[in-house]
Formats: C-alpha cells, structure tokens, sequence
C-alpha cells in the first residue's frame, strides 16, 4: 500500500473510531461537549483523573479551540499520549480565552512537547501550562522537541507560569532554558524541580 493510502486509511480509521465514540458519549463528557460547542461552559472543566480515551481527547480538543467561555482546563492524569497531546497543543493556535491548562501526570513524549512549541509561536492568551511528569525527552541528548517548546519562550510574550517538574531533564536541557530565561521577559513562575540538573547548574553553566 502507498504512503498516502496508508495516511487515508489511518484518518479514516481515528475519524470512525471518533465517530463510533461521539455515539457512546453519556453524562458528564456528553454535557461537557455541548457546553463548549454552544459557549455556554463555566469557566474551568477538570477531567482530571479519568481516562477519557483517544477518540474522546481528540473531540473534546477541537471543541475547545473554538470555544469562547472556558478559561481553565484541567487535564491531569488522563493518560494521554504523544498523539492525543499534540491534538491538545492544537487548541493553542485558534484558541483565545483559555488563561490555564492543565496537563500533569500524562505521557505526552517528544511529538506533544514539539507541537506545544510550535503552538506557543501563535497563542498569544495562555498564561499556565502545566506539563509535570510527562516524558517530555526521548533516549539519547537530541531533544528537539523539548528544545521547540523552550526556544519558543524567548518570544512568547503571555505564559508567565510553566512547569516541566518530573521530566527527567538533563544538563543540556538546562542550559537551553538558561539561554530562554535571558531572553524572555514575562515569564516569572519556572518549575523545573526533579529532574537531572539544578537551578545552580542552569546559572553557571
């Protein structure tokens, strides 16, 4: 099979499954989705400890990159992975209400922590986001995802709070986030605590 039917039938197949899974959708998630679809949310929704699924992440992000009422989003321990979280840093490019997001205690890896990058070059609303515990390096020094992410904060002009506690960050990494913090100018809160390297380290390096 060629590489762009391979492509059209994996859509196809993410599509079905969305499709298949918008069909179950019941209670809390169901009403979730309405909300956001109509603008008619509260300020903050929390998924927070429930595994919503892939199908369910990937609707539950296109709705909120054109929502206009929630605020806050709290994604923790939701057991998304690198593919559903690129989908979740999606939001960032068309959304402009959201101030926080929440994604702690998840496997997003190196594919979400670059589309993140990406996505912070464009969004110009988020203020916290919360990446803690969430494989955000791969084997091996070549971090360019995570290298993406950090570098984008030398321009970003809105996060003012970022935490990539628990990451298992290694010295190189530190001294691009020493290279960022001289050239950004609005973000105050960095949590970089347990991982591979110090805030001393950061500083002399």
């Amino acid at each position: 099979m060629k590489e762009k039917e391979k492509l059209a039938a994996a859509y196809a197949a993410k599509r079905a499954e969305e499709e298949e899974q918008s069909k179950r959708l019941g209670g809390r998630i169901l009403m979730m989705l309405t909300k956001l679809e109509n603008d008619s949310t509260p300020k903050e929704y929390s998924t927070s400890g429930l595994e919503v699924g892939p199908a369910r992440t990937r609707i539950l992000s296109s709705q909120v990159a054109y929502n206009h009422t929630l605020t806050n989003l709290h994604l923790s321990r939701s057991n998304i992975g690198e593919d559903e979280g690129a989908e979740v840093a999606k939001i960032l490019y068309n959304n402009t209400t959201l101030r926080k997001l929440e994604l702690e205690g998840n496997m997003l890896g190196t594919k979400a922590a670059k589309e993140f990058g990406k996505a912070l070059r464009v969004n110009k609303t988020l203020l916290f986001l919360d990446l803690e515990s969430n494989q955000l390096v791969g084997d091996g020094d070549e971090n360019p995802g995570l290298i993406d992410l950090i570098s984008a904060l030398e321009t970003n002009k809105s996060l003012i709070s970022l935490n990539l506690g628990n990451n298992k960050l290694e010295q190189p990494i530190g001294v691009h986030i020493r290279t960022m913090l001289e050239k950004n100018t609005t973000l105050i809160d960095l949590e970089i605590g347990f991982n591979n390297f110090t805030l001393a380290d950061v500083r002399t390096s």
